[in-house]
C-alpha cells in the first residue's frame, strides 16, 4: 500500500517491516491488523486494516460502512511507544535495542536537528542494536 502524506511517500513495499498486530476478533466487521515499518530515511509508519466496525472503516454514502485502511506516520518515540503496547519484548529489542533497567542519573535532552541527521543516528542506533539515547552516549564517550 502506498500514501502520500505531507509530501511524504509511505510505501509498505518499500518499507522495512518490523512487526504485527492483530486484535484477534472472530468477526471481519471487527477484525484489525497493523503492521509497522521504517522507510530508508529512518522514518516510522503504522499501516492498519480493519472490518466496518472498526477505525479503518470505509463510509460508502449509502447508510453503509465496508473495511478499510490507512497509514499513520510516526515519530521515533511514538513508534518505540507502539512497540511497546502491541510487540512481544523480544521483537521491542530487535527493533529498537535493550532499553535496559533506566540509570541513575541519566537527563531528558530535547534537541532540534536536521531531518536528515536525526534519521542517520536513528538508523545507526538500530543497526547497532543499540537505543538512541544509547548510541548518542557511547558516541560521546569516545
Amino acid at each position: 500500500m502506498k500514501k502520500i502524506i505531507n509530501g511524504k511517500v509511505y510505501d509498505t513495499q518499500t518499507a522495512k517491516y518490523l512487526g504485527y498486530y492483530t486484535n484477534n476478533q472472530t468477526s471481519d466487521l471487527d477484525q484489525v491488523d497493523i503492521r509497522l515499518y521504517v522507510k530508508r530515511t529512518g522514518e516510522y509508519f503504522i499501516c492498519g486494516e480493519g472490518g466496518p466496525r472498526t477505525r479503518y472503516a470505509v463510509y460508502n454514502g449509502d447508510q453503509s460502512y465496508s473495511s478499510g485502511w490507512a497509514i499513520t506516520p510516526l515519530s521515533y518515540e511514538q513508534a518505540q511507544d507502539w512497540a511497546a503496547e502491541h510487540l512481544d519484548a523480544d521483537e521491542y529489542i530487535r527493533i529498537f535495542g535493550d532499553p535496559g533497567e533506566g540509570e541513575e542519573g541519566t537527563e531528558i535532552l530535547s534537541v532540534s536537528l536536521p531531518r536528515d541527521v536525526a534519521a542517520r543516528i536513528r538508523r545507526s542506533a538500530q543497526q547497532e542494536g543499540m537505543t538512541l539515547s544509547g548510541y548518542i552516549a557511547a558516541k560521546m564517550s569516545v
